[in-house]
Order: structure tokens, then sequence, then C-alpha cells
């Protein structure tokens, strides 16, 4: 018996298929009461979520005797714009604990929270690279929020030797 199920299955499928087929290719028709009718539309939206920087790198200066006798030197980092569809944060932080050293001297370890940033050239500088801060946020979407960040490097005659110092700072944009 089996072997005659299977030899009438094609033929099966394909008169199946044939009885199926006007109804599969009506075109859909609106809800019509007279002269009067109604379509349902749909549109998912998902997150929107994009932060740009208006440049890849920030050179912090090169020190010079002034900027010693201060204590730090200060630069003008990028600027950071977001565009989100929510609520939203953009964070700040150093991906490592302390900077990168190259040069012929001992590294100095220097720690990433001698890198503090502010929203305004003249500070305060209370937030530092070592721990994650918010630079800027919004209760509700944007087309593009931006905010400049200024940096201040803190300077040491004793701990901070001749060489040279990199330190990769992570922007995250975030909907909460």
């Amino acid at each position: 018996m089996t072997s005659i199920r299977a030899r009438h299955f094609p033929l099966t499928l394909l008169l199946v298929a044939a009885a199926l087929w006007p109804s599969g290719c009506r075109p859909l028709q609106a809800q019509c009461a007279g002269a009067s009718c109604t379509i349902t539309v749909q549109m998912p939206v998902s997150d929107v979520l994009r932060l740009t920087l208006t440049s890849a790198s920030t050179n912090l200066g090169t020190p010079v005797d002034a900027d010693y006798t201060a204590g730090y030197v200060s630069s003008t980092g990028p600027t950071v714009t977001a565009k989100v569809n929510r609520a939203f944060t953009v964070a700040v932080d150093a991906t490592a604990a302390t900077f990168g050293y190259s040069g012929s001297f001992t590294n100095p370890n220097k720690s990433a929270s001698d890198l503090t940033w502010a929203t305004a050239s003249g500070g305060p500088f209370s937030s530092n690279a070592g721990t994650a801060a918010t630079l800027l946020s919004g209760s509700i979407g944007t087309s593009g929020t931006s905010q400049t960040i200024f940096f201040r490097t803190t300077l040491s005659y004793a701990v901070d030797p001749p060489g040279s110092y990199t330190l990769t700072v992570r922007y995250t944009l975030s909907a909460p």
C-alpha cells in the first residue's frame, strides 16, 4: 500500500496547488462599504542611534614650562553629535587605566584620570577619563544634539618625563 500512496502523492500535491492557486493570486481588497473604503497601513519603527565626532583624534598639545608650572595643559577635543529617536545618553571614558607611553625613560604609568574634561573651555573640569561620565543626554529624540568636549591634562615635573603619551577615549551613545 505504501507504494501506491507514493505514486499518487505528486498528483495529489498538484491538484491541491491548482485548487488553491486562484485564491492565492487575488489582489488584496480594501474594506469597502459603498463609497467609502479603508485600509490598514503599518510602519515598524526601530531605534535610530547615530553618533558622530568631528575628529578621530585630538592632540593634547606639547607642554611647555608654563604648562608644567600651571599643573596642566588645555586642549579642545572633538564635537560630538547624537541623532536619536528616543531618550539618550552619551558617556565618555578611557579604554585603559593608564596612558600608553613610549620613550627612553621608565614608563610612568600616567593615569587615565589625569585627563579631565568639561563641556565649556573654562571648565569646571570635574569629569575624568578614568571613570565613565555623561557628556550629554536628552529625554526625547533629536535630529542632532552636539557638544564640544574640552580636555585638561594634569602635568607634573616629577612624574611626567619626556616621551609620547597616548590614550584611547571612548564615546558611547545609548538609549536607556
